[in-house]
């Protein structure tokens, strides 16, 4: 199944497995709102892009939303994400961006072998449009590949 198959669909379709918290870790985010959105994740070994599918917060009803600031309320889940396989050349450029963000914006996207962002080392201001001049209009574009499972945090 393609991405642009699923792309926008409130369930996930019951053909593409899930794969549990303990078989997968963050490598690094590429984008972010309140929590991770994209990036690269590795899932029993092997890389994968993995990208948003949904949010609990457009699951959840008034009364429900509304649990959500008592002290003990745990959500089951919070975010899901689709994981994507990406050509050799495909995963070439995202490596390269990954390098160049990380040599002229920082590292803060990354992710520590134990699952934590490490938000430590952001790049002089100054730096940035080094990477924004080269990557800001190139945008991702992944309809085309084949979704292999999904996961959620």
């Amino acid at each position: 199944m393609k991405y642009k198959d699923v792309n926008g669909l409130e369930e996930i379709p019951k053909e593409i497995p899930f794969y549990s918290r303990e078989k997968w870790r963050f490598l690094w985010e590429n984008d972010r709102w309140d929590g991770p959105l994209a990036g690269v994740c590795e899932v029993e070994g092997k890389k994968y892009y993995f990208l948003f599918q949904n949010d609990i917060i457009h699951q959840l009803t008034k009364e429900e939303i509304t649990k959500m600031f008592d002290e003990d309320w745990e959500p089951p889940w919070w975010r899901r994400f689709y994981l994507a396989e990406l050509s050799e050349e495909e995963w070439e450029e995202e490596i390269q961006r990954h390098d160049d963000f990380c040599k002229y914006v920082g590292t803060h996207s990354d992710y520590n072998e134990n699952g934590c962002r490490r938000c430590d080392e952001i790049k002089p201001y100054s730096e940035h449009h080094k990477f924004y001049d080269k990557y800001d209009d190139k945008d991702r574009c992944y309809d085309e590949n084949e979704i292999i499972g999904w996961i959620q945090i």
